[in-house]
């Protein structure tokens, strides 16, 4: 089938007009092929052949002769009939997929990133007549990444067909909400299913506190059988039960609801029952089993006694203290309870696995794969929070692409229903995680594909003429990091000292990376590009450039010498330029402390300061006040009672309870008259020889204002200095 300049006049479009979808996709199909071909096709009935989207009239007559119940939900045909097109599938959204797969497949066309599309400029449209059926591997997908998370890149991010519960379209995308997400602070949500308003005074036995964490006592209203206990009016298990059974009747429509620890820090509840409990039952995720299996037939019990029809679906974490599953040596369950009711779905979240590695990599220094074979004995419905980003350093080269898709293969042998790679989410922009999202996008529907080929087509269309420079940094990066691997280097989810340390990048590497970006950014500006071309594939390759960039300053301090203001002004232009303003996940690039005159910061002390500490502490409240009318509070350390709401806004002079839960490692003051540091947005004061001193520079060198706002660069992190 051709369609031509000669001949596009006898194509037309047909779909049903009363379905928003259809009408989105026709729209996109039309739009497309006119930028491409410059052919406007006619809408509706009245031409030779036809281009038919989705059920209808016209449709139906063909779709019987398919069978569609092995297209799950998002899988869809694109058939051929009598010189006609038909797309169709089992939902509206897999028609949708369907016409963004005829405009890559037929067309070239390729949605890159969300300001790229690539469109070919095409005289005719060449479609051989064989049709095509296209499922997805993994039910549910999704690479999250600023595509994801920005409600102004969620076409984007539907143009690439994820899916899943961090993605909320509009209804012209075809998608049914299926995910239940009314319930605050998920997926750490458990908490939030046992309101503290209600219980909390009569009932304080439902909560512990584990570290700076609150947690739900998960033994509490189950029998020794693993039942629910009847015989108590009020427990955890009944709330947790009422408040499920209120939000399935409140969203019957929903199918997943999440109900998962706050656990970023192993908070575990420590009563008898508990931790009797846990011995029995294979440990914390045995527990967590038991205590759903039997809120679950709660649940399902009363939803029958009221006729309410629901699919619903439970997914729990296994992640931090419930990563391990319930099962011996021989992938067995460690009891009948340990096993997950049919509606009990295990999300498996491997933060602890060794990412420099695939999971069944010997060299493998984790139990990921023991921990992901045993989940997969003990249960069909798996899903997968995996890492694909190093969360302490968002611009830090992560060089893990070359097992990704053995990973992938790994997930889909074992049943996982849904894949969530996990990239630098919370920022406008992160080139690494727009990249991946591309290739993973293609993954998750062929495993055939080549990475590299696919990270070629990514690079050749998005950075165009600059294509050999970044061709060019992915060379030497790949180069470098594969030899430090194969010695015995490790990469990191956040920043480790032993990952980010200067004494693992060299300064004339570092240095090369970054004249290297600026040499292709002079050709750039002295090309025939247009200035909109120039401008373009500038700003794409200072995305890029951000990385050495990052990797130099982190530790800048390190390298004896080495003039950094120049590139320090450059890295800030670039992160304000493309509205970034975090540096890790929970690391910021910037610290308000306040602005207009109100903070909601506290400075801290230790419970037994020194005459110098006190002395640094009065300075500084004395400084903001008379320097920016800041009135900022001082507190005694209290590191429990002061979590989360100080220490998020908090100002450490001195060691206290604080600094030694962040820096666990330890570290040596000795002889060291300046260490100031931030995590997160907590920041922090220490001196070996004169704090005072230390405090003064903080808040004269640091600190700063612009347009009323009181701020600190995190570019404090790190600064040491025996100086």
């Amino acid at each position: 089938m051709t369609i031509s300049e000669k001949n596009f006049g006898e194509y037309g479009i047909v779909f049903d007009e009363n379905v928003e979808a259809f009408v989105y996709a026709s729209t996109i199909l039309k739009d497309y092929i006119k930028k491409s071909t410059g052919f406007s096709l006619k809408i509706g009935e009245g031409t030779k052949y036809s281009i038919v989207i989705g059920t209808c009239e016209r449709s139906k007559k063909v779709m019987v002769d398919y069978d569609l119940s092995s297209l799950g939900n998002d899988g869809f045909y694109i058939a051929f009939k009598n010189g006609n097109v038909y797309i169709f599938g089992n939902s509206e959204v897999a028609v949708v997929y369907g016409v963004y797969e005829f405009l890559e497949r037929f067309l070239g066309v390729r949605f890159v990133n969300v300001d790229c599309d690539f469109i070919p400029k095409c005289s005719k449209i060449e479609i051989e007549e064989k049709d095509v059926k296209r499922t997805p591997l993994f039910p549910e997908r999704t690479f999250y990444c600023p595509a994801g998370f920005y409600d102004d890149y969620k076409e984007f991010a539907h143009k690439l067909r994820f899916s899943g519960d961090f993605l909320h379209y509009d209804k012209r995308f075809g998608t049914v909400k299926r995910w239940f997400n009314d319930v605050p602070c998920s997926p750490h949500n458990s908490v939030y299913y046992v309101p503290k308003e209600k219980y909390g005074e009569t009932h304080p036995e439902f909560y512990c506190k584990s570290s700076f964490y609150e947690e739900l006592c998960y033994s509490n209203g189950i029998t020794d059988e693993g039942d629910l206990d009847c015989s108590m009016q009020e427990s955890v298990a009944l709330a947790v039960a009422d408040s499920l059974e209120s939000y399935i009747q409140k969203a019957a429509t929903e199918k997943y609801f999440m109900f998962g620890k706050p656990d970023d820090r192993n908070a575990l509840c420590h009563c008898a029952r508990c931790e009797k409990n846990r011995a029995k039952y294979g440990g914390e995720s045995g527990l967590i089993i038991v205590f759903l299996n039997a809120v679950i037939k709660e649940v399902e019990k009363r939803l029958a006694e009221k006729e309410v029809q629901s699919d619903f679906q439970i997914v729990t974490f296994a992640y931090q203290s419930t990563v391990n599953p319930p099962v011996d040596e021989n992938n067995k369950p460690v009891c009948a309870q340990v096993l997950p009711n049919n509606r009990l779905h295990i999300r498996y979240a491997p933060i602890s696995a060794d990412y420099t590695y695939s999971f069944l990599d010997k060299r493998q220094k984790s139990d990921v794969s023991k921990q992901l074979l045993g989940w997969a004995a003990l249960t069909h419905n798996l899903m997968l929070w995996d890492y694909m980003s190093n969360f302490g350093e968002h611009h830090w080269y992560m060089y893990n692409l070359h097992y990704f898709k053995e990973n992938l293969r790994l997930y889909a042998d074992n049943h996982f229903s849904y894949i969530f790679n996990q990239g630098a989410y919370n920022v406008r922009r992160e080139w690494q995680a727009e990249m991946k999202a591309y290739i993973a996008s293609k993954l998750y529907w062929d495993l055939d594909l080549s990475v590299e080929e696919l990270r070629k087509e990514y690079v050749t269309l998005y950075y165009g003429p600059a294509k050999n420079v970044v061709f060019e940094f992915f060379d030497r990066m790949d180069m470098f990091f594969k030899e430090k691997v194969e010695n015995g280097f490790h990469l990191s989810l956040g920043s480790e000292e032993s990952f980010i340390s200067h004494q693992n990048y060299p300064l004339a590497f570092l240095t090369s990376l970054c004249d290297l970006f600026a040499k292709g950014i002079e050709d750039l500006k002295n090309s025939t590009l247009s200035d909109e071309e120039k401008n373009t594939y500038i700003f794409r390759l200072e995305m890029v450039m951000l990385t050495p960039l990052r990797m130099l300053l982190a530790n800048k301090h390190d390298y004896p010498g080495f003039e950094y203001t120049d590139l320090e002004k450059e890295f800030y232009r670039i992160m304000k330029k493309a509205d970034i303003e975090k540096l890790g996940e929970t690391m910021p690039l910037y610290i308000e402390i306040g602005k207009d005159g109100h903070s909601d910061y506290k400075i801290l002390t230790g419970k037994n300061p020194t005459k110098e500490e006190l002395d640094s502490v009065q300075y500084l409240k004395k400084y903001l006040k008379d320097t920016y009318n800041l009135d900022v509070p001082i507190v005694e350390d209290d590191w429990k009672n002061l979590w989360p709401s100080a220490v998020s806004r908090g100002i450490c002079i001195g060691e206290n309870s604080i600094v030694h839960e962040f820096f666990k490692e330890g570290f040596d003051l000795t002889n060291t008259k300046r260490w100031l540091q931030s995590c997160g947005r907590c920041m922090f004061i220490l001196s070996g020889t004169d704090i005072v001193s230390a405090t003064k520079y903080f808040a004269k060198n640091i600190i700063k204002c612009e347009d009323g706002k009181v701020f600190t660069h995190i570019f404090l992190d790190i600064e040491k200095t025996n100086e």
